[in-house]
């Protein structure tokens, strides 16, 4: 039998409410199941293991975490923004791309999903940023939706998880 592993990793989080969210660092989320890494780096995370031949090449039921998700890399400079931010301040209207914690159930997919954002900068913090006024599009996997269906007046972003920023 593999062995389970107790995940600790933080995700992107989005606020519908019309209040600014008080945020000084992203919630920790929790997971258990087998660990791998995949091509990219990113951490796959499968639940439920099994031997069912028709489940071969697919995940049962688990996560995708992008790279600097886990909690022990978290906020690391390593793991932190590979884009630059020189160019980006508060109220900019932007354009981001990043990739997404991804729960995938019988699937072949393992690597994470990957979202575009457009909204303002709200905040700039030391781990993630924080826009209003967003519009989310999760571009892969296909078809693309909007993420969430609900349109969040506020969206923390982790530096880490950010693969593209530009001013519009």
């Amino acid at each position: 039998m593999e062995k389970f592993f107790n995940i600790k990793y933080i995700d992107a989080q989005h606020y519908t409410g019309t209040k600014e969210p008080e945020l000084f660092r992203l919630a920790e989320m929790e997971a258990y199941g087998h660990v791998e890494k995949n091509a990219e780096g990113d951490y796959i995370v499968n639940y439920v293991l099994t031997d069912n031949p028709i489940l071969k090449n697919k995940i049962g039921e688990g996560l995708i975490l992008p790279k600097g998700s886990l909690l022990s890399e978290y906020g690391k400079k390593e793991f932190q923004l590979n884009c630059n931010l020189e160019d980006i301040d508060i109220l900019d209207k932007v354009q981001i791309t990043w990739k997404d914690v991804a729960h995938i159930v019988n699937s072949e997919q393992k690597t994470c999903s990957i979202m575009y954002t457009e909204g303002v900068i709200k905040k700039i913090y030391e781990d993630f940023i924080l826009l209003t006024d967003t519009e989310t599009v999760r571009t892969y996997p296909l078809p693309l939706v909007n993420h969430p269906e609900d349109m969040p007046l506020y969206y923390a972003i982790p530096k880490s998880f950010i693969t593209n920023i530009n001013k519009i």
